[in-house]
């Protein structure tokens, strides 16, 4: 079952690829293909990985380690 839904993630993106990239290709949009693109890139990789039950970690875990540095650094300032 994983690999059939790995497959339809992929299928999904080339059918998403298929109808946006001509477009933007003939309005020559091309800063915008390439964001899109990334952005799909992106989307695909971590949708196939959930599909084949990788585990991903959690964005806010990211969130937290950037910020706590910030938020002591302000804390160390008020106090």
């Amino acid at each position: 079952m994983t690999v059939a839904a790995f497959l339809g993630v992929i299928a999904s993106a080339a059918i998403i690829a298929a109808i946006e990239l001509p477009v933007m290709l003939r309005n020559r949009l091309k800063k915008e293909m390439v964001v899109f693109t990334l952005a799909l890139l992106a989307g695909t990789a971590l949708c196939g990985a959930r599909a084949l039950r990788f585990a991903l970690p959690n964005p806010l875990e990211l969130l937290v380690v950037v910020y706590t540095p910030v938020y002591e650094w302000y804390k160390s300032l008020l106090s």
